[in-house]
């Protein structure tokens, strides 16, 4: 099957419902992000294939949305979009969507991501169109319609939202409430100290606000985190329903934003001047898809999601100072350690794994570091010599 990479990953900073983003269209957030996606990658914007934008409270004001957003951003005409709903999961779907199309071979490049503005969800009625008779017309809270009527109330009778759904989960899993107090207080620890340590600084695109006098205001730091919650706060909290356990401080929040990535065919990467950490024998052997946790190289392809949950990663990515490359990637690239390149990721990121735990080491040091990444070019003899540069640079 054909292989898929991600590439260039971006988001706004998460306006809170209400808050800073609450006068910013869902398709003004798409569109920056997608213009940033091409800006980092320096793509023709020609090369895209299709634009897939997740979206779960679309209105009147932003129909289609992967195609508004996409001509927002001066896309050409001719480059298609779509917009899919599979609620909360709208942003992956699409993700998935685009690398079906990929893999495939229906498409080469796709722009895929979710994107939401639930602070301009509509108040609308179903009542006026051909007038009222007499008497009251009902608004509709499109935000609390739609999770009454997402299921047939013939079958399953009014449905009480993503509220009862967790609350149905909590009981299923014996999650308690004081479980989840705590878990909702390490979120918040956690999201803080990111924002503060600039971890999330490479990824979020700003975006202007427009003042009615002087300059727009920035946008560019999370809203959700807070800095003050504590377990003695969250636990003094109320259940929303009566009997349960979900509160407004561990429930997940509503909120503004938008996040795409770029899904590329592996075999397109070289010939399209992108980078991203390569798939290989996705079972561990061969080292291509390392990555940095917590500074020691794993296999990607062996770790789930969840494990990496209050972890600090790196990928090739994130190795470079914007234009300025990490000491490792220049001595690759004086040394000449590659050769077709698809080795040289997982090469890199298991090479600085290994000058953290052996800052001096010898040849057969590298040797044996490096030992579970497979050159299929056997350009070892360069590579080692990388390292080694590179070590002693750092000394």
């Amino acid at each position: 099957m054909r292989g898929v990479a991600i590439v260039s990953p971006v988001r706004t900073a998460v306006g809170n419902f209400g808050g800073t983003l609450r006068d910013v269209s869902a398709a003004d957030l798409g569109s920056l992000v997608i213009k940033e996606v091409l800006e980092r990658t320096g793509l023709d914007a020609l090369k895209v294939d299709d634009v897939i934008l997740g979206h779960g409270y679309p209105n009147g004001e932003n129909p289609s949305m992967g195609r508004l957003a996409s001509l927002k951003a001066g896309l050409p005409i001719e480059v298609p979009g779509y917009q899919l709903d599979r609620r909360c999961s709208s942003g992956l779907q699409a993700i998935l969507n685009a690398a079906m199309l990929v893999q495939t071979e229906n498409a080469d490049v796709v722009i895929a991501g979710g994107v939401e503005s639930m602070s301009n969800a509509e108040f609308y009625s179903n009542e006026s169109r051909w007038g009222a008779r007499f008497g009251s017309v009902t608004l509709h809270d499109r935000l609390a319609r739609a999770r009454e009527t997402i299921a047939p109330e013939d079958r399953f009778g009014v449905i009480e939202g993503m509220i009862g759904t967790a609350e149905n989960l909590a009981k299923q899993y014996e999650v308690s409430r004081q479980e989840q107090d705590e878990y909702s207080l390490r979120s918040h620890q956690r999201a803080v100290s990111a924002v503060e340590s600039g971890k999330f600084a490479s990824q979020v695109v700003p975006v202007p606000i427009p003042q009615r006098r002087g300059d727009p205001v920035i946008f560019d730091k999370d809203e959700g985190p807070r800095a003050d919650s504590s377990l003695e706060a969250l636990t003094r909290l109320r259940p929303i329903m009566s009997d349960g356990t979900v509160t407004a401080g561990n429930a997940s929040s509503q909120n503004d934003a938008a996040s795409v990535c770029m899904v590329v065919a592996e075999d397109k990467l070289e010939e399209l001047g992108l980078t991203a950490t390569h798939v290989g024998c996705e079972h561990g052997v061969c080292g291509i898809c390392n990555v940095l946790v917590d500074g020691r190289a794993v296999r990607s392809c062996l770790m789930l999601a969840v494990q990496a949950d209050g972890h600090d990663l790196t990928t090739i990515e994130g190795l470079a100072n914007g234009d300025v490359l990490h000491p490792m990637q220049q001595a690759f690239h004086e040394c000449h350690a590659l050769q077709c390149g698809y080795c040289t990721p997982g090469m890199v990121m298991a090479a600085v794994s290994l000058l953290d735990e052996v800052p001096n080491p010898t040849e057969a040091d590298v040797r044996e570091g490096l030992e579970g990444n497979l050159c299929r070019c056997t350009g070892y003899h360069n590579i080692v010599r990388a390292v080694l540069q590179a070590a002693g640079d750092r000394s």
